[in-house]
């Protein structure tokens, strides 16, 4: 397994995407996106994402990044 993820934001016409981000080797990203959006099940399918779900892996990322400072 690779570990390539990307973050697209799906443009007006619904048919194209365009990407926000790229990263890889981050198994625990990959986690948390299993365990939060797709009940534990890994599909290797398209996720949807919401907003809010992207500022709780941005509080996430922050608490881990003080607790290891």
């Amino acid at each position: 397994m690779g570990l390539d993820m990307y973050l697209e934001k799906r443009r007006a016409n619904n048919e194209e995407y365009e990407e926000i981000a790229y990263w890889r080797k981050a198994n625990q990203i990959r986690e948390w996106f299993n365990s939060h959006l797709e009940n534990g099940v890994e599909n290797c399918e398209y996720a949807l994402v919401s907003k809010e779900d992207l500022e709780q892996l941005l509080e996430d990322c922050k608490k881990v990044l003080e607790d290891h400072t």
